[in-house]
């Protein structure tokens, strides 16, 4: 992280992840503007509060709230006159977020944009992505298999019904079920109906008619992707970055790529 920085992150719910890198920027005595970025204000003031709790020791340390989405993001990033002082902009993006994409290609988009945002605002722009690689689709699926999982998705038809007013769904005309898109090698974990099932929807809501799902539909709850490395160079290169460096997993299953802008 160059001194004089910019460190934006998006999406500030992994709290404790963010207080071991600002913790390592503390050591080292490095003056850094912090931005966490959320969708959710309540996340946000949360976030920004305890982290400031954290680092109010710190005269090096300066954190700062954004509300708002990825496009609020960079249209403000795009004409942000207060951060001419600085050099570099080095993005968090953590959590293996860059696969919930529709596709590659869209990652390569978004990035690109932020890419561009930066230019706009003279500063270097750096991104810190981490992936995961895995290519074992058993070892993956166990993954994201268990009770606990199933708990978590029917708990999701329970809370449709509770924002409908009234219960649409059963949890017992639901199963839990996985598949991989092996060409964009991304997991997709689905609830599938157990029989047709009739969801009456309020009158102001499809003008009050009921949709049908039929036995064997699938409802994706979960995208994740498993990008293969050379998938990610590919990725990065045509949104005109390159891979500078990367730190792995033991086992090889994850990945923190450092990624720079092509000179």
């Amino acid at each position: 992280m160059p001194a004089d920085g910019v460190l934006l992150e998006l999406g500030c719910g992994a709290i404790h992840k963010t207080k071991l890198i600002l913790a390592g920027l503390r050591k080292q005595k490095k003056p850094v503007r912090y931005f966490a970025l959320d969708l959710s204000r309540e996340s946000l003031v949360a976030s920004v509060l305890e982290l400031r709790s954290s680092f109010q020791d710190s005269p090096f340390i300066t954190i700062t709230g954004l509300l708002g989405t990825y496009d609020d993001c960079i249209a403000w990033l795009s004409g942000a006159k207060s951060l001419r002082e600085y050099q570099s902009m080095t993005i968090l993006w953590l959590g293996n977020s860059i696969t919930n994409m529709d596709s590659p290609g869209e990652a390569s988009v978004f990035l690109g944009r932020f890419g561009a945002a930066c230019e706009r605002a003279q500063l270097a722009c750096r991104f810190v992505v981490s992936i995961d690689i895995c290519q074992k689709d058993g070892k993956v699926k166990d993954a994201y298999s268990g009770p606990e999982l199933r708990d978590w998705l029917l708990n999701s038809l329970e809370t449709a019904s509770l924002a409908l007013g009234y219960d649409a769904f059963s949890t017992d005309d639901w199963r839990d079920t996985t598949w991989m898109d092996n060409y964009n090698r991304t997991l997709h974990v689905c609830l599938a109906a157990r029989r047709d099932v009739l969801i009456p929807l309020p009158s102001p809501v499809n003008g009050g008619e009921a949709v049908i799902i039929h036995k064997g539909q699938h409802i994706t709850m979960i995208r994740s992707g498993k990008w293969k490395e050379e998938s990610v160079g590919d990725v990065c290169e045509q949104a005109g970055f390159q891979i500078q460096q990367r730190w792995k997993d033991d086992d090889g299953d994850y990945c923190v790529f450092l990624l720079g802008q092509e000179t």
